[in-house]
C-alpha cells in the first residue's frame, strides 16, 4: 500500500482498518534465516468491502513462495464498510499504470 501512495498507517489515521479474513500460502522452495528475499504484493482487483492481495516471494530469481491474504474494511466501530474514496482513487490510478 505504501508503494502506491497510501501507507496503512494513513488508512488507520482515517479510522479505517483492514483485519485479516483469510490467508493461503504455498511453499515452492525453502528459505533460510539469512536469505535476502524480495516480496511482490499485487492487488487482485479493485478494493470494495474486501481487498485481496497476492504475494510472490523470491530469493534471487527463484520463486520460493506464493500466497494471498484477504482483508475486510471496517470502520472505527468495527463495522464492515467500503474503503474511503481517496484510497479507491489512489488504487485506481495505480491499477491503470500496471
Amino acid at each position: 500500500m505504501r508503494g502506491i501512495g497510501v501507507p496503512y498507517k494513513e488508512l488507520e489515521a482515517s479510522k479505517f482498518y483492514l483485519p485479516l479474513l483469510d490467508m493461503y500460502v504455498k511453499y515452492h522452495q525453502p528459505n533460510s534465516f539469512d536469505d535476502e528475499l524480495v516480496i511482490h504484493a499485487i492487488m487482485d482487483d479493485m478494493p470494495k468491502a474486501k481487498i485481496k492481495i497476492l504475494y510472490e516471494i523470491y530469493r534471487g530469481d527463484v520463486l520460493t513462495t506464493t500466497g494471498y491474504t484477504t482483508h475486510g474494511f471496517i470502520n472505527s466501530e468495527g463495522r464492515p464498510c467500503r474503503p474511503p474514496k481517496n484510497f479507491v482513487d489512489t488504487c485506481r490510478k495505480a491499477w491503470e499504470k500496471r
